[in-house]
């Protein structure tokens, strides 16, 4: 669960989860907010959307 203060000048920010992950039912679901194409210039983004596919599909997550 990654949770972001939004806007990050305001005192009184909001929180909220930007990703998450859920067991349902026997499988698994990942959401994540997050996308700009800027992100994806993000090492650290591409290897958390890579670790989620491979979680949802239940198959181990390849070395770095």
């Amino acid at each position: 669960l990654a949770e972001p203060r939004w806007p990050p000048f305001s005192l009184k920010a909001a929180v909220g989860p930007v990703t998450w992950v859920r067991e349902h039912k026997g499988g698994r679901v990942f959401y994540t907010s997050l996308g700009h194409p800027d992100d994806f210039k993000d090492e650290n983004f591409v290897r958390m959307l890579t670790n989620a596919i491979f979680w949802t599909a239940k198959r181990d997550v390849p070395a770095k």
